[in-house]
């Protein structure tokens, strides 16, 4: 076991440097802007399926569990510096509205993919409604949480339900760019994208920058004394040592071990809390100028590349092939669901709906930086309001996401009442949209 604390660790590393490679080199990979993270994930489940790499799969889960509660805690502290807003009011409506839209697609993706599961059980398939509900954690939120989710779900008898939410979630990043990419280039050529240029910068197709390098954040403390980036990794490790003790401490004195259980795989959460607990220390203490926010987010975003690669090396072919038509029946329909709505929802809240839909599209079917990714390919400059609105959208979607809260405890309450809940959510964010729309078009 000692020995796998680095191979584990230089596998992944590996298979991230040779996907930048590939990726490079091969124009399929170039044109649809797949990124090296999900290229590294699919070599390394090919690598763990075929016997080439002898590990067992429950320490890549295990993994993936840790760096993704590492992530969400990261994506907290990079907020901690107070910085003087320049955000403009007039983008407030915008992102109200991608944050309602994006709860209710969740909402649509859950109920669509929850009753497509019930219609597969009925029919005889290995296979039942939260099974397929589970794709909007994979596609709306991505293999962190659909990984949180899945494993509390596993402990009320939901068999497998951790590696079917990682396969939704990697499905999800594919279909971010395979058919994110064709989607934008259709609304180009239609003349829908306001800032319509012709190719993609030369950076972006090959994903490495040549020339002029950008810098990464900025040095916060002296290296004569301790790197920036030690103090940054320090202080993110020290925060998750406090949550782990403190959740751990709480499960200890818990008679009844599966809720045990539970509260230790929704540690995310709590991840999250200690976060802001030590991010309101360091701004009282004045320490907060500790923390570079570029720096931090390339932390963030070195836990959500590895977190993928992990995610898909933790998933057996075995258990996909056992469950390989409901689940690619489900992506299939949640997919169309998600572009067409997304699409006319859209088209009704005035200028700039084009870049608009392809960061709605990027956030539903991936993460964050599927749908950044999404909107530079529309507005590689950020010219349009639509990046200013994504960060309203950044706080407002923690206001909107009600139901995902909810959908930690979803056995709890029952199948079709968790329908219900999505039906009612889904009903008044896509209300809400409306109405926000409308006042965007003035």
């Amino acid at each position: 076991m000692g020995d796998l604390v680095f191979i584990v660790p230089g596998i992944m590393a590996v298979l991230l440097l040779f996907s930048i490679f590939v990726r490079k080199q091969i124009g399929f990979l170039r044109n649809t802007l797949m990124p090296a993270s999900i290229i590294a994930g699919v070599l390394g489940f090919i690598l763990m399926n075929t016997g080439f790499i002898h590990i067992d799969r429950k320490i890549f889960e295990d993994l993936a569990f840790h760096i993704m509660n590492l992530s969400f805690m990261s994506i907290t502290l990079a907020s901690t510096r107070k910085e003087e807003g320049n955000q403009s009011k007039k983008a407030f409506r915008g992102g109200l509205w991608l944050a309602l839209m994006w709860s209710g697609l969740y909402s649509l993706q859950a109920l669509c993919g929850g009753l497509a599961g019930e219609l597969f059980g009925a029919a005889g398939f290995e296979f039942s409604g939260f099974l397929g509900s589970l794709n909007a954690s994979g596609f709306a939120q991505g293999p962190g949480q659909a990984l949180a989710i899945g494993r509390t779900w596993e402990s009320f008898q939901i068999i497998d339900a951790a590696q079917i939410g990682c396969f939704y979630a990697a499905v999800g990043y594919l279909c971010a760019t395979l058919v994110g990419v064709p989607v934008c280039n259709a609304l180009r050529k239609k003349g829908a994208i306001t800032n319509s240029g012709g190719e993609y910068e030369k950076e972006m197709k090959y994903g490495v920058y040549f020339g002029q390098n950008k810098h990464m954040g900025y040095q916060t403390t002296h290296r004569c004394n301790l790197d920036t980036l030690t103090t940054h990794i320090a202080i993110l490790m020290a925060t998750y040592l406090l949550t782990y003790l403190v959740v751990k401490a709480v499960c200890s004195v818990i008679p009844d071990k599966s809720a045990a259980d539970n509260l230790y795989n929704m540690m995310f959460i709590w991840g999250i809390f200690a976060a802001n607990i030590v991010r309101a220390f360091m701004r009282i203490t004045k320490c907060d100028v500790l923390i570079d926010r570029e720096l931090q987010t390339s932390i963030t975003n070195f836990m959500t590349d590895t977190l993928i690669v992990a995610c898909m090396m933790s998933i057996s072919v075995q258990m996909i092939l056992r469950y390989m038509i409901p689940i690619l029946a489900v992506c299939i329909i949640i997919v169309a669901a998600t572009a067409v709505i997304g699409y006319l929802l859209a088209r009704r809240s005035g200028a700039y709906y084009a870049e608009r839909f392809m960061a709605l599209f990027g956030f539903a079917t991936g993460t964050a930086v599927t749908g950044m990714l999404l909107l530079r390919m529309a507005d590689s400059e950020y010219r349009t309001p639509v990046a200013e609105e994504i960060v309203w959208w950044n706080i407002l979607q923690m206001l909107t996401a009600v139901v995902m809260g909810i959908a930690v405890t979803a056995p709890a309450v029952g199948f079709w009442t968790w329908m219900g809940i999505n039906a009612v959510m889904m009903l008044l964010c896509f209300g809400g949209a409306e109405i926000c729309g409308r006042k965007m078009k003035g």
